[in-house]
């Protein structure tokens, strides 16, 4: 749509009526953040992106989350009048973790990079963790002007696998290395 064409931050360029499949879509907000793609998938879900939001909402009440209230699907800072998302480091490590019980969306978190469009894009993982972290294998990392640079990690050492999340931090290099 032309509101998944307009979506800032993160994302792979779409133009609206532009046709990828679910699963690109799915590679390039996994992968590259791509906030057009989500948005894109959450229209094509729900039909609007308040549908999805919704589901996103109702989603988090069945996962027993505790603090989270979503109003967008890609998290960006609000626009005039819009409310933020809210989310705790709690809430962020449970929802990490059951992100990663999904083989794909696991297999995603752990992609350093990827070619795309046939290989005239290149979706990159902004997680730095899976670069400097032996064992890295995800999840995702977000900003926020309220909320800093944030990532929710997760790494695996033999049978040992841990989750991480670190929210807050004002220089996205002191973020990775808390993390």
């Amino acid at each position: 749509s032309r509101w998944a064409e307009q979506m800032g931050g993160s994302q792979i360029y779409l133009h609206e009526r532009e046709t990828l499949t679910v699963e690109q879509l799915l590679e390039a907000t996994m992968i590259h953040s791509a906030n057009d793609a989500a948005t894109a998938l959450a229209e094509h879900v729900a039909g609007s992106t308040d549908a999805f939001v919704d589901l996103m909402n109702d989603r988090a009440e069945q996962l027993g989350l505790k603090e989270p209230h979503f109003y967008s699907v890609h998290g960006l800072p609000p626009t005039e009048g819009q409310k933020d998302d809210v989310m705790s480091a709690y809430d962020l490590a449970i929802l990490g973790r059951e992100l990663m019980k999904f083989p794909q969306a696991a297999k995603w978190a752990a992609t350093i990079q990827e070619p795309f469009r046939d290989g005239q894009f290149t979706l990159v993982n902004p997680n730095h963790l899976l670069r400097q972290f032996p064992g890295a294998d995800g999840i995702k990392t977000g900003f926020h002007n309220k909320a800093g640079f944030c990532v929710t990690g997760s790494a695996k050492r033999g049978d040992l696998h841990l989750i991480v999340v670190v929210m807050g931090s004002s220089l996205k290099r002191v973020c990775f290395r808390s993390a």
